[in-house]
């Protein structure tokens, strides 16, 4: 997990730019007209989001797609830290949690309760924007496709589609993020007792058997002679594949790995990149 620095001004001038320009186009001179984070369009909002966090997932580390290419397909959504719709009675319950990040603050961003303005009429021109489009509340994750035991594709497994509602700490927005989580040998994160709940399938489920295996993939490829560039070139190659996993997984008595061989299960695990450059000794 790497942190994400609001305050740097390249991408916070763009951020909010975005903000304006979504806000500006559903004004009507008097009001705003179908303002709704569903409906209007957040792709140079999205994009910003992307380019500021190196085209990583904010979670779990995965390469982000902004549009199909190849066989990869476009796969980012939007995370918003304070959620969505969040209603009165939790944004009063879990208030406190949420201001103490210092760009969530009523300088930056208004919370609407339940996604929805309290008053249309009231133009923004400069933050504090509402909390459901505001850059300062927003970063981009994965859409939380993982693969099952069968190699099947499984839905909304971990990020942000696994998180809803409740609140998860945006340890993102830590400064020290680097060093409060950290992945072992085996792919396991290793972190304080209390951000569990966040991170297992209480909270945005990167702790999954699955996600374990990836960062495992990842720390053998970085421990062996094969190059990050092999790892890409063999998506498209599956004699390459097979080498790869004859020489990696040498010590794999039950074929766990042979999965692999299966384009579309390597090219899911080749989004992980971002843990050869971790591992590498």
């Amino acid at each position: 997990m790497i942190f994400i620095d609001k305050t740097r001004t390249e991408f916070r001038v763009k951020g909010l730019d975005a903000n304006r320009q979504i806000l500006n186009s559903c004004w009507d001179g008097r009001r705003y007209v179908n303002l709704h984070y569903d409906t209007v369009d957040k792709t140079g909002l999205t994009r910003c989001l992307v380019m500021e966090q190196s085209g990583y997932c904010c979670y779990c580390m995965r390469k982000l797609h902004l549009q199909n290419e190849g066989i990869h397909k476009r796969n980012v959504t939007l995370e918003h830290v304070i959620p969505h719709k969040i209603t009165s009675n939790d944004w009063t319950r879990d208030r406190e949690k949420y201001r103490k990040v210092k760009t969530l603050n009523d300088r930056n961003v208004t919370v609407c309760p339940d996604g929805k303005l309290s008053d249309p009429s009231v133009k923004f021109g400069m933050p504090p924007f509402p909390h459901f489009l505001s850059y300062d509340n927003l970063v981009a994750s994965c859409d939380g496709q993982t693969l099952n035991e069968m190699a099947q594709e499984v839905p909304h497994h971990c990020c942000n589609n696994k998180r809803g509602n409740d609140y998860v700490e945006p340890l993102y927005f830590h400064d020290d993020v680097s060093s409060e989580i950290s992945y072992d040998g085996r792919g396991h994160i290793q972190c304080s007792e209390e951000y569990v709940p966040y991170l297992d399938d209480r909270g945005v489920n990167i702790m999954c058997p699955f996600l374990n295996d990836v960062r495992l993939f990842w720390k053998k490829i970085a421990d062996s002679e094969y190059t990050e560039e092999q790892i890409y070139k063999a998506e498209d190659d599956e004699e390459l594949r097979l080498d790869i996993i004859d020489d990696v997984f040498t010590v794999d008595p039950t074929g766990h790995w042979l999965f692999l061989k299966e384009q579309k299960a390597w090219a899911i695990f080749s989004d992980y990149s971002w843990f050869y450059g971790y591992y590498k000794p």
